[in-house]
Protein backbone atom coordinates (compact mmCIF):
# COMPACT_ATOMS: atom_id res chain seq x y z
CA UNK A 1 0.00 0.00 0.00
CA UNK A 2 2.70 2.50 0.94
CA UNK A 3 4.48 1.55 -2.52
CA UNK A 4 1.40 2.64 -4.11
CA UNK A 5 1.00 5.85 -2.18
CA UNK A 6 4.77 6.39 -3.07
CA UNK A 7 4.38 6.23 -7.12
CA UNK A 8 1.60 8.09 -7.30
CA UNK A 9 2.77 10.99 -5.02
CA UNK A 10 6.21 10.98 -7.29
CA UNK A 11 3.58 10.86 -10.43
CA UNK A 12 1.11 13.63 -9.39
CA UNK A 13 3.67 16.27 -7.64
CA UNK A 14 6.77 16.05 -10.13
CA UNK A 15 8.20 18.89 -11.56
CA UNK A 16 9.07 19.33 -14.89
CA UNK A 17 9.58 16.69 -16.94
CA UNK A 18 11.00 18.40 -19.95
CA UNK A 19 14.12 20.81 -21.31
CA UNK A 20 13.66 24.43 -20.88
CA UNK A 21 13.37 25.01 -24.35
CA UNK A 22 9.65 24.64 -25.50
CA UNK A 23 9.95 24.87 -29.11
CA UNK A 24 12.27 27.17 -31.96
CA UNK A 25 11.46 28.09 -34.98
CA UNK A 26 14.43 27.77 -37.28
CA UNK A 27 14.71 31.48 -39.41
CA UNK A 28 18.09 30.82 -40.30
CA UNK A 29 17.24 28.13 -42.92
CA UNK A 30 13.92 28.70 -43.66
CA UNK A 31 12.89 29.73 -47.25
CA UNK A 32 9.17 29.00 -47.00
CA UNK A 33 6.09 30.72 -46.15
CA UNK A 34 5.30 28.84 -42.82
CA UNK A 35 7.89 27.26 -40.59
CA UNK A 36 7.60 24.00 -38.82
CA UNK A 37 8.65 24.10 -35.03
CA UNK A 38 11.72 22.00 -34.02
CA UNK A 39 13.32 21.42 -30.55
CA UNK A 40 9.93 20.42 -29.46
CA UNK A 41 9.95 19.65 -25.47
CA UNK A 42 8.31 16.27 -24.75
CA UNK A 43 4.57 15.83 -24.37
CA UNK A 44 4.32 19.13 -26.52
CA UNK A 45 3.00 20.12 -30.18
CA UNK A 46 3.43 23.53 -32.11
CA UNK A 47 1.39 25.14 -35.07
CA UNK A 48 3.31 26.74 -37.91
CA UNK A 49 4.91 30.08 -37.68
CA UNK A 50 3.58 31.86 -40.25
CA UNK A 51 1.82 35.36 -41.34
CA UNK A 52 -1.88 37.13 -41.84
CA UNK A 53 -3.17 40.14 -43.76
CA UNK A 54 0.55 41.11 -45.30
CA UNK A 55 2.92 40.66 -47.74
CA UNK A 56 5.84 38.31 -47.30
CA UNK A 57 9.61 38.64 -48.54
CA UNK A 58 11.06 35.20 -47.68
CA UNK A 59 14.46 33.77 -47.96
CA UNK A 60 17.14 31.75 -46.26
CA UNK A 61 17.51 34.10 -42.66
CA UNK A 62 14.52 36.61 -43.44
CA UNK A 63 11.32 36.30 -42.82
CA UNK A 64 9.70 39.34 -43.66
CA UNK A 65 6.83 41.46 -44.46
CA UNK A 66 5.79 44.58 -45.65
CA UNK A 67 1.92 45.67 -45.99
CA UNK A 68 2.39 46.80 -41.60
CA UNK A 69 -0.38 49.22 -40.84
CA UNK A 70 1.00 52.85 -40.41
CA UNK A 71 -0.91 53.65 -37.07
CA UNK A 72 0.31 54.07 -33.96
CA UNK A 73 -1.66 50.75 -32.61
CA UNK A 74 -1.19 47.46 -33.94
CA UNK A 75 -4.05 46.21 -36.77
CA UNK A 76 -5.63 43.31 -35.17
CA UNK A 77 -5.72 41.65 -38.77
CA UNK A 78 -2.14 41.97 -39.13
CA UNK A 79 0.65 39.50 -37.40
CA UNK A 80 2.60 36.48 -37.46
CA UNK A 81 1.00 33.45 -35.36
CA UNK A 82 2.26 30.21 -33.62
CA UNK A 83 0.40 27.75 -31.38
CA UNK A 84 1.90 25.57 -28.77
CA UNK A 85 -0.06 22.89 -26.86
CA UNK A 86 0.95 20.80 -23.76
CA UNK A 87 -0.63 17.22 -24.22
CA UNK A 88 -3.53 15.59 -22.37
CA UNK A 89 -2.21 15.61 -18.76
CA UNK A 90 0.27 18.19 -19.01
CA UNK A 91 0.60 22.06 -18.56
CA UNK A 92 3.36 24.51 -19.69
CA UNK A 93 4.78 27.11 -17.79
CA UNK A 94 5.98 29.82 -20.30
CA UNK A 95 9.00 31.96 -19.08
CA UNK A 96 10.57 33.81 -22.11
CA UNK A 97 11.11 33.99 -25.61
CA UNK A 98 13.47 35.09 -28.22
CA UNK A 99 13.77 36.64 -31.22
CA UNK A 100 15.24 38.68 -33.71
CA UNK A 101 13.39 42.17 -35.74
CA UNK A 102 14.52 43.50 -38.99
CA UNK A 103 13.72 47.09 -40.31
CA UNK A 104 14.26 48.32 -43.65
CA UNK A 105 14.86 51.63 -44.04
CA UNK A 106 15.14 54.28 -47.51
CA UNK A 107 15.97 57.42 -46.87
CA UNK A 108 14.12 58.47 -43.95
CA UNK A 109 11.25 55.85 -44.81
CA UNK A 110 10.68 53.09 -42.78
CA UNK A 111 8.83 49.60 -42.43
CA UNK A 112 6.81 48.65 -39.40
CA UNK A 113 9.07 49.65 -36.67
CA UNK A 114 6.90 48.89 -33.26
CA UNK A 115 6.20 45.64 -32.48
CA UNK A 116 3.56 44.10 -29.91
CA UNK A 117 3.29 40.20 -28.84
CA UNK A 118 0.19 38.86 -27.59
CA UNK A 119 -1.07 35.43 -26.37
CA UNK A 120 -4.97 33.98 -26.28
CA UNK A 121 -6.20 30.82 -24.53
CA UNK A 122 -9.15 30.81 -26.39
CA UNK A 123 -8.15 31.52 -30.37
CA UNK A 124 -8.55 35.06 -29.72
CA UNK A 125 -12.03 34.40 -29.20
CA UNK A 126 -11.76 36.45 -25.79
CA UNK A 127 -8.85 35.27 -23.66
CA UNK A 128 -6.15 38.25 -25.28
CA UNK A 129 -3.11 38.99 -23.33
CA UNK A 130 -0.40 41.46 -23.56
CA UNK A 131 2.86 40.14 -23.06
CA UNK A 132 5.45 42.73 -24.53
CA UNK A 133 6.25 45.53 -26.68
CA UNK A 134 9.66 46.69 -28.68
CA UNK A 135 10.95 49.45 -30.95
CA UNK A 136 13.32 48.26 -33.39
CA UNK A 137 16.11 49.91 -34.95
CA UNK A 138 17.76 49.47 -38.33
CA UNK A 139 19.03 46.42 -39.37
CA UNK A 140 18.84 43.03 -36.92
CA UNK A 141 18.04 43.32 -33.48
CA UNK A 142 18.07 40.21 -31.20
CA UNK A 143 15.43 40.26 -28.14
CA UNK A 144 16.89 37.79 -25.93
CA UNK A 145 14.90 36.08 -22.86
CA UNK A 146 11.96 38.36 -22.57
CA UNK A 147 9.58 37.76 -20.43
CA UNK A 148 6.79 36.43 -20.96
CA UNK A 149 5.87 34.70 -17.43
CA UNK A 150 2.36 36.35 -17.40
CA UNK A 151 0.83 33.89 -19.31
CA UNK A 152 1.66 31.55 -16.28
CA UNK A 153 0.98 27.84 -16.69
CA UNK A 154 -1.13 26.74 -19.38
CA UNK A 155 -2.80 23.53 -19.99
CA UNK A 156 -4.16 22.90 -23.59
CA UNK A 157 -3.82 25.51 -27.03
CA UNK A 158 -1.68 29.04 -26.48
CA UNK A 159 -2.17 31.29 -29.56
CA UNK A 160 0.42 33.76 -29.73
CA UNK A 161 0.19 37.03 -32.26
CA UNK A 162 3.21 39.45 -33.03
CA UNK A 163 1.76 42.26 -34.32
CA UNK A 164 4.22 44.61 -36.55
CA UNK A 165 2.75 48.38 -36.83
CA UNK A 166 3.69 52.36 -36.98
CA UNK A 167 4.90 52.07 -40.92
CA UNK A 168 6.00 55.15 -42.72
CA UNK A 169 6.97 53.73 -46.44
CA UNK A 170 4.01 55.38 -48.02
CA UNK A 171 4.54 54.14 -51.11
CA UNK A 172 7.66 52.51 -51.07
CA UNK A 173 8.31 48.83 -50.64
CA UNK A 174 9.95 48.37 -47.34
CA UNK A 175 10.10 45.29 -45.04
CA UNK A 176 10.66 44.29 -41.50
CA UNK A 177 9.71 41.44 -39.04
CA UNK A 178 11.82 38.28 -38.16
CA UNK A 179 15.53 37.54 -38.98
CA UNK A 180 18.38 35.17 -38.80
CA UNK A 181 20.42 36.07 -41.39
CA UNK A 182 24.31 35.97 -41.80
CA UNK A 183 23.59 38.70 -45.09
CA UNK A 184 21.97 41.53 -43.16
CA UNK A 185 23.34 43.24 -41.20
CA UNK A 186 23.10 43.40 -37.15
CA UNK A 187 22.37 40.04 -34.72
CA UNK A 188 19.90 37.66 -35.66
CA UNK A 189 17.98 35.08 -33.66
CA UNK A 190 15.64 31.72 -34.48
CA UNK A 191 12.33 32.11 -32.43
CA UNK A 192 13.06 30.08 -29.06
CA UNK A 193 10.19 29.83 -26.48
CA UNK A 194 11.51 29.08 -23.41
CA UNK A 195 9.42 27.73 -19.92
CA UNK A 196 8.95 24.30 -18.45
CA UNK A 197 6.36 21.06 -19.15
CA UNK A 198 4.57 19.33 -15.74
CA UNK A 199 1.63 17.16 -15.16
CA UNK A 200 -1.33 19.22 -15.24
CA UNK A 201 -2.64 20.37 -11.50
CA UNK A 202 -5.84 18.86 -11.79
CA UNK A 203 -3.86 15.40 -12.47
CA UNK A 204 -1.28 16.21 -9.42
CA UNK A 205 -4.70 16.53 -7.38
CA UNK A 206 -6.11 13.34 -8.66
CA UNK A 207 -3.40 11.08 -7.93
CA UNK A 208 -3.22 12.98 -4.12
CA UNK A 209 -7.44 12.16 -3.61
CA UNK A 210 -6.69 8.57 -5.60
CA UNK A 211 -3.97 7.74 -3.06
CA UNK A 212 -5.72 9.41 0.06
CA UNK A 213 -8.74 7.09 -0.99
CA UNK A 214 -6.46 3.58 -1.61
CA UNK A 215 -5.57 4.75 2.35
CA UNK A 216 -8.76 5.09 3.56
CA UNK A 217 -9.84 1.36 2.08
CA UNK A 218 -6.30 0.01 3.42
CA UNK A 219 -7.10 1.14 6.96
CA UNK A 220 -10.58 -0.12 6.68
CA UNK A 221 -9.63 -3.49 5.49
CA UNK A 222 -7.45 -3.79 8.42
CA UNK A 223 -9.95 -2.36 10.89
CA UNK A 224 -12.65 -5.07 9.78
CA UNK A 225 -9.79 -7.84 9.66
CA UNK A 226 -8.87 -7.67 13.70
CA UNK A 227 -12.55 -6.79 14.74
Amino acid sequence: MKTICVILAILGLSAAVSADTILEYDIANNTNNTITATNLATNVSAGDLGTTGVIQSVAAGEFLANDWTGNDSPDPSKYYQFTATADDGYAISYNTITFALFLEEDEGYLSAWKWELRASTDGFASSDIHLLNVNTDLNQITYADQDISALGTQSGTVTFRLYGYYAHNYNLTLYSGLSNSSTLAGTGSNVILDGTVSTAPEYTTLSVLLCGCLGLIHSAKRKTHFS
